[in-house]
């Protein structure tokens, strides 16, 4: 599974594919940013990561990608 955000208004999905874009809560469509390969909750073999800025916990297998930060600028990820 990947995980995806929405960089306008910060939620988090768990999906094989993009998430349908309508009805983001901030206005418009979503716009989705894929983080990684991973998953919402803990399972063996991912490893936590934390935004710092937005607080985004998420669990991937390899660091996520940093652009697109809901709380502006990119993310800036911390390993737990």
């Amino acid at each position: 599974m990947a995980v995806y955000m929405c960089s306008k208004c910060g939620t988090l999905v768990e999906n094989p594919s993009p998430p349908i874009s309508g009805g983001c809560p901030a206005g418009g469509n979503h716009l989705w940013v894929k983080l990684c390969e991973g998953s919402l909750v803990f399972k063996e073999g991912l490893k936590p990561y934390q935004c710092r800025k937005c607080g985004a916990l998420i669990y991937c297998s390899k660091p996520p990608v940093s652009s697109k930060c809901p709380a502006g600028g990119n993310h800036l990820w911390m390993r737990l």
